[in-house]
């Protein structure tokens, strides 16, 4: 037999470390970027942000542009949201990865 507790505690437990992880995942990722891209075009800008102050921006930007999946259907049937999930997880470093490409290509 399934054990719901047991699943609705893991889940509840799981949550807050998901958004923590999220925030400075992203943060991190922004402060490369800024590294990259901002600083070089706007040098009387701060030189160094870091990671608290870019997972506040993030928290910020997602404040006013939240992220949202489309509910995604083939043939009337919803797909799962293990693809939503993944790219949560997996999202900042493919984008610092395309960044990095970028920075390589510009410099």
């Amino acid at each position: 037999m399934f054990d719901y507790t047991k699943n609705a505690l893991l889940s509840f437990l799981a949550i807050p470390f998901l958004f923590v992880y999220i925030i400075l995942s992203y943060g991190f990722v922004l402060t490369k970027l800024y590294g990259w891209f901002v600083f070089p075009i706007f040098p009387n800008f701060p030189q160094y942000i870091g990671i608290l102050q870019m997972s506040g921006l993030m928290i910020f930007v997602e404040f006013l542009h939240p992220i949202n999946f489309p509910n995604l259907k083939i043939g009337g049937e919803k797909i799962k949201s293990e693809v939503d999930f993944l790219q949560l997880i997996v999202g900042p470093w493919v984008t610092l990865l395309m960044g990095w490409i970028l920075y390589r290509i510009i410099n």
